[in-house]
């Protein structure tokens, strides 16, 4: 079994941040959805990725409500 860190995109996240803090919520978006779509390979039993990947799930739904809002 791999290691999480193995699974953590930390600079899509990174930079999911910095557009969503730019207002750039569309890319953000992408950002956050990449990050989620490599954690979401993860099947560990670690609870660090797991509280993580609910993070990324929450700000991919603000960025999505944010985005098709407009």
């Amino acid at each position: 079994m791999a290691d999480y860190i193995d699974f953590i995109d930390q600079n899509s996240i990174n930079a999911g941040n910095k557009l969503f803090e730019l207002g750039h919520y569309s890319l953000a978006l992408l950002s956050y959805q990449k990050a989620f779509n490599l954690l979401y390979k993860y099947n560990g039993d670690k609870s660090y990725p797991i509280m993580l990947a609910g993070q990324l799930r929450n700000k991919i739904s603000i960025c999505q409500i944010k985005t098709y809002s407009r």
